[in-house]
C-alpha cells in the first residue's frame, strides 16, 4: 500500500544479534514487491476541473507525494500549461527545477514571500502528495481568502481530508495527466485551442518529452507550440520536430540563436536565463539558423495559425 509503506529500521540488542535460530528457508526467497498506481475516477476529475474552472486565483503545494509518484515533470508541464503558480514544501523542494516559470520556491513558515503571498489570496489551493501539515499552512493559518477551497490529491485517506479538502484519493502523476486532458476538453467546447510550449528549463523541453507529452495527450484536445530557438537551445533537431508534430502544432513563435553565445554559455555553465540576457536568442536574419526549411514545411502542411517574431 503506497499510503502505509515506508522505509523499516529494525534495531536489536547486542545479545540478541548474538543468537542463532532455524528459520524456514523460505523466509529467504526473493521476493518482489509491485506498488500499483491509483487511478483517479471519472468523477473526481470532473470535480477538479470545475473547481479549475471557477478558480480566479488558483495555487498549487508541491509536497513529498510529487517526489514518490514521479510527478515532478507531469506537475511542471501542467502548472506551466495553465500558468498556475505553486509553492514547494521542504520535501517537496527539488521535484521541479528552480527556475521553472511558476515556482515560487518555499511555502509556509519557511516560505518565500512570493509564495505565501499568493498563498494568502488564493481561492483555490491544490495539495498534490502533502499532508497539509503546520509548517505548510502556517497552522492553518496561511490561507487567508474568505472563499477559500481546498483539493488534496494524496494516496493517503488520512492526509487527503484535511483542511475539509475536496479529496482525490489517486496517484499524482495520473491525477495531473487526467485533469490536463479534462481542462482541454472544456477549452475545445468554449472554442478555445490549448496549446503546449515547450521550453527551456521545464518538464518539456527535449525531443524525448515532446513525444511523451503528445503520446500522453489526445491530439483533438492539445496542441504543440513550435518553438525554434528554444529547440535548438535544447539541442535537438527542430526541423525533424516541426515535420514530425506538423499536424498538431497551432501556434508558431520565430527566433533565432547566436551560436557563438549558446557555445559560451555550455562551455561557462550559465543559467538559462544569463544566456538569454546574455543575448543568445535574437530575431530571424540575425542569427544562424536557416528559416527557409520552416515556413516551407509549414506552408506545405497548409498551417494558418499566428506566427509571433521574438526578440529576446
Amino acid at each position: 500500500d503506497p499510503a502505509q509503506g515506508s522505509a523499516v529500521k529494525i534495531a536489536l540488542p547486542q545479545d540478541v544479534q548474538g543468537e542463532a535460530y532455524d528459520y524456514p528457508v523460505e523466509f529467504f526467497d526473493q521476493r518482489i514487491h509491485h506498488i500499483e498506481r491509483r487511478p483517479p475516477t471519472s468523477a473526481q476529475i470532473e470535480r477538479l476541473a470545475g473547481l479549475l474552472k471557477e478558480a480566479k486565483r488558483p495555487f498549487i503545494i508541491c509536497w513529498g507525494g510529487v517526489r514518490y509518484s514521479e510527478a515532478g515533470r507531469a506537475l511542471a508541464n501542467f502548472c506551466k500549461k495553465f500558468g498556475i503558480p505553486f509553492g514547494e514544501t521542504q520535501v517537496g523542494k527539488g521535484t521541479v527545477f528552480w527556475d521553472h516559470p511558476c515556482n515560487l520556491s518555499g511555502i509556509g513558515v519557511t516560505g518565500s514571500l512570493a509564495a505565501n503571498r499568493l498563498a494568502k489570496e488564493a481561492d483555490l489551493v491544490i495539495g498534490v502528495g502533502t499532508r497539509f501539515g503546520d509548517f505548510t499552512t502556517c497552522s492553518k493559518w496561511l490561507f487567508q481568502n474568505p472563499s477559500v477551497k481546498f483539493v488534496s490529491i494524496n494516496v493517503a485517506p488520512f492526509d487527503a481530508y484535511k483542511m475539509n479538502a475536496e479529496s482525490i484519493i489517486a496517484d499524482a502523476k495520473l491525477t495531473l495527466t487526467a485533469v490536463s486532458r479534462a481542462l482541454g476538453a472544456i477549452a475545445k467546447q468554449k472554442g478555445m485551442q490549448l496549446t503546449y510550449h515547450h521550453h527551456m528549463g521545464t518538464g518539456v523541453q527535449t525531443s524525448e518529452e515532446i513525444d511523451r507529452l503528445m503520446e500522453m495527450t489526445d491530439p483533438e484536445l492539445v496542441g504543440l507550440l513550435y518553438d525554434t530557438g528554444h529547440l535548438v537551445f535544447s539541442g535537438e533537431d527542430h526541423l525533424a520536430v516541426l515535420k514530425k508534430y506538423v499536424k498538431r502544432i497551432k501556434h508558431v513563435h520565430l527566433k533565432n540563436v547566436r551560436f557563438e553565445m549558446l557555445e559560451k554559455a555550455k562551455r561557462e555553465k550559465w543559467s538559462f536565463l544569463q544566456a538569454v540576457r546574455n543575448g543568445t536568442f535574437t530575431v530571424p536574419g540575425d542569427g544562424g539558423l536557416d528559416f527557409v526549411p520552416v515556413f516551407e514545411t509549414l506552408k506545405s502542411a497548409g498551417y494558418t495559425g499566428w506566427w509571433v517574431v521574438e526578440a529576446e
